[in-house]
């Protein structure tokens, strides 16, 4: 039901219910609701397809393998895990619950899973005092049960009576009861009828006549395993070993207060409520500056509360202050005794239920400030996959992705990403609270009549150019089982414009195994291995500064040092050029070591092993600012003769004797003369099955070539045909190289070649074009972003035509002054 919470879904809350020195039947339904773990092997039975149906059929079989070992890691493993950590000296005995017309073979093949991974985690905890007693059968078999046809309940009624009579497993069986147990039993269940939870204190108080304090705590404790009341003492933790709990189901109802479905409106709605209550009282319920924080925006889904939210939807329930009241009245001579409601926080802090922050903030209550504590409930983090929110490829020029990896070679604990997450949580609000404190003169006002001048303003841009000039804001944060992502401004000033703008971060962090449709590199994994992967967004100006500095930074440390206590994991750094011109599972990875050390050395570049190069430092984020390049006041060499190495591409359609698509080009090979230029000037680059179309699908189409003739004419003349040498259009590079192949018979010196394409042609060999004298402009690869260039071509984005009437094309070249914004290449 949508209503009520089902809490217990979740192991850690399940924990608080597990009692020591007991046995667990640890039942799986061996994964048959999960259609991944079933392999497809229905293939075509074609003799000549045999090789190729018996690989894929491998692959199925493969992946429904790595399946199978996430739905066990998961919903099997977890909670061994938590059973040996919260119920020591305990036993337990898996079993499996067969479906009705699973195939026995199937069957098998689930059940030798699950012992052998079992096996395997037994001997991770080896050396390990909470290492928990998993009772496997020698002959390597699962017990199973199957409900419908009765099958195997006999067997397993056998088991469990044989390990209680061997002995072997528990050595607590067939010996008597703690002394005082039986009075402690009546004293308890008599008081439990007013009160729900009580102090140890007092039940010492009330059989101290018959027992020492230290055989009620063995009492109390033994009542706790055999399901009478609820006693969580332990040394070293005096607020527990003062409490008992009397009845479960109290407490049940109390998680339930918590552990509630739309837990963001449950707040509002209880805070709203309370606040009327005690509207002519001084305690008000606020909500918490971390939590408002971290959960801005609307899609924002962070399950956080702090102690004071945990207080008050306690407070908003009239069984919980029926009980704090019994409470106090017990309590009413003491003045340093913990509140009931500390005492169920600390309660679930203790069991992984509330994952707290540290104290970050101050926060008035009752006119008072105090320290406030917030806790991640991870309980109510969304069971859904994240899908398809994450691409590792970058939409806009102006962007770039980076992703760096921790890869896990014997696989990652089942809570890691919960730990993780709240490390992350606490450390972005950090990051979102600092504000640049090397600032060396205040920010300048804007007025609200007259703009700032622009030398006041140039002077404050370049001497923070790479600094933050005012309080990061979180956008976004959705949160998942197993995925996380953020959205991230920080405002930077902007060379160019002599502006402040917000820089916009998004960063993705999950954990997967490889068969995840987020993972990287997966063809380098085996089964078991599993990955931690923080992949960031943002803009690439500043040599990948506004990146880093706009939160990627914060994200990758946070991470680093949640996993800083793990051995056999390695981080790796994955090549960005691999994610954005390729599939990310064939991605290359170097190892961090590598790439910090080229960064630090002398290695400005570093290659993968698929032959990209990329900066160094760009991957570890320590690229220095390169100076920004403006035009001289005098260029080396003057645009009209720069000019004479741009030409005007057209595109001539003989149906409609004109030319239709109109671009520029530069000579990059004058030997051959070849020319590069816009793909979309003769190629169709709409979506659909025409994409790609050479010639725009024009019939019998040719490229005509249009040059300025000299230093003193100021249009282009049309003199050239040219065929399309090379593409790469259908991988979304935007640009080909053309060669000269004929030469007018006279330059055209209209906006039509006209005639001219229809007379005999001068045809142009190597020897014929190096008489032509073509200019080549020199190709610069040594590159930086946000440089300063100089754009020169054949503009004709203010051209209007009226229906009907013939293009008019601008032969008159253009100049403007632009910058860098994404450096790549193309193998053409």
């Amino acid at each position: 039901s949508d209503t009520v919470p089902n809490f217990g879904a979740h192991p850690a809350t399940q924990s608080l219910f597990f009692s020591a020195e007991s046995l667990y039947l640890l039942v799986w339904d061996l994964a048959c609701h999960n259609p991944h773990t079933q392999p497809v092997t229905d293939y075509d039975s074609d003799e000549e397809d045999e090789y190729a149906n018996e690989y894929a059929r491998e692959q199925a079989i493969a992946e429904a393998d790595r399946a199978l070992h996430e739905d066990i890691l998961n919903r099997v493993l977890a909670w061994v895990d938590r059973i040996a950590r919260r119920a020591p000296r305990s036993a337990i005995l898996p079993v499996a619950c067969i479906p009705d017309g699973m195939p026995e073979n199937d069957v098998q093949r689930r059940c030798s899973k699950m012992f052998e991974m079992l096996e395997n985690h037994m001997k991770w905890y080896e050396g390990n005092g909470l290492m928990p007693n998993i009772i496997l059968d020698d002959s390597r078999n699962v017990l199973c049960v199957n409900f419908s046809q009765d099958f195997g309940i006999k067997q397993i009624q056998e088991t469990i009576v044989a390990i209680a009579d061997s002995g072997t497993v528990f050595e607590h069986i067939d010996t008597p009861v703690p002394p005082g147990t039986v009075e402690a039993l009546q004293y308890t269940r008599r008081v439990k009828k007013d009160h729900k939870l009580i102090r140890l204190d007092h039940i010492v108080g009330e059989l101290s006549d018959s027992s020492t304090m230290d055989q009620v705590v063995v009492a109390l404790r033994f009542l706790s395993s055999v399901g009478e009341i609820m006693y969580f003492g332990m040394e070293g933790d005096d607020i527990l070993s003062s409490f008992v709990i009397l009845s479960r189901q109290w407490l049940v109802s109390a998680l339930s207060c918590i552990l509630r479905n739309e837990l963001k409106r449950e707040l509002a709605d209880a805070r709203r409520f309370m606040n009327m209550q005690c509207i002519y009282s001084e305690e008000q319920f606020k909500e918490s500056e971390v939590i408002r924080a971290l959960s801005a925006g609307a899609a924002s889904n962070v399950p956080l509360l702090s102690d004071e939210d945990a207080k008050m939807l306690w407070q908003s329930m009239s069984f919980m202050r029926e009980a704090a009241d019994q409470y106090s009245q017990l309590n009413e001579n003491s003045t340093s005794a913990p509140t009931m409601f500390y005492f169920l926080e600390h309660l679930l802090v203790h069991f992984g239920i509330f994952l707290p922050f540290g104290n970050l903030c101050q926060q008035e209550v009752a006119g008072l400030n105090r320290q406030s504590e917030c806790f991640f409930v991870p309980s109510l983090l969304s069971q859904a996959d994240p899908g398809d929110i994450w691409g590792f490829r970058s939409s806009e020029a102006w962007t770039t992705t980076l992703c760096h990896s921790w890869l896990f070679r014997d696989g990652a604990p089942s809570d890691l990403f919960e730990h993780v997450a709240v490390d992350l949580l606490r450390n972005m609000y950090l990051f979102s609270r600092e504000f640049s404190a090397t600032l060396t003169r205040d920010q300048p006002a804007r007025a609200t009549t007259t703009p700032l001048g622009r030398a006041s303003q140039h002077q404050f841009v370049e001497e923070h150019a790479t600094q933050k000039v005012g309080p990061v804001r979180i956008h976004q944060i959705i949160c998942w089982k197993s995925a996380m992502l953020i959205k991230v401004g920080t405002i930077f000033p902007d060379r160019e414009s002599d502006e402040l703008r917000e820089s916009i971060v998004e960063v993705f962090v999950t954990i997967v195994d490889q068969n995840s449709s987020h993972c990287v590199a997966s063809d380098a994994m085996r089964g078991s291995m599993q990955r931690v992967i923080v992949s960031g967004k943002g803009q690439s100006g500043l040599n990948g500064l506004k990146l880093f500095k706009g939160g990627y930074q914060a994200v990758l440390d946070s991470v680093q040092s949640s996993l800083a206590t793990f051995n056999n994991v390695n981080m790796q750094v994955v090549c960005p050029e691999c994610l954005a011109r390729g599939n990310p599972r064939r991605a290359s990875t170097w190892s961090w070591d590598e790439v910090f050390a080229a960064a630090e050395g002398s290695e400005s570049t570093i290659v993968c092993r698929r032959g990209h190069r990329v900066k160094s430092g760009l991957l570890v984020g320590s690229c220095k600012e390169e100076p920004l390049v403006l035009p001289t006041d005098v260029p080396t060499k003057p645009v009209p003769e720069l000019l004479q190495s741009v030409f005007l591409i057209g595109l001539w359609d003989p149906s409609s004797r004109q030319v239709c698509s109109v671009g520029s080009g530069f000579v990059v090979d004058k030997k051959f003369g070849l020319i590069a230029t816009a793909g979309h000037v003769l190629f169709n680059m709409e979506e659909g099955r025409q994409y790609g179309t050479p010639y725009l699908g024009i019939k019998d189409a040719k490229v005509v070539i249009g040059v300025i003739p000299n230093k003193e004419n100021k249009n282009a003349v049309w003199r050239y045909f040219a065929e399309i040498l090379a593409d790469d259009v259908r991988n979304n590079v935007d640009a080909c190289i053309l060669r000269i192949t004929h030469k007018m018979e006279s330059d055209v010196d209209e906006d039509s070649p006209g005639s001219q394409t229809e007379q005999v042609t001068r045809p142009l060999d190597p020897t014929a074009i190096k008489k032509e004298d073509l200019k080549k402009l020199k190709l610069e690869l040594n590159l930086e972003l946000e440089q300063s260039v100089r754009i020169l071509g054949y503009s004709q984005g203010d051209v209007k035509e009226d229906p009907g009437s013939r293009r008019r094309i601008i032969r008159s070249p253009d100049f403007d002054r632009g910058y860098v914004v994404r450096l790549f290449m193309a193998n053409l």
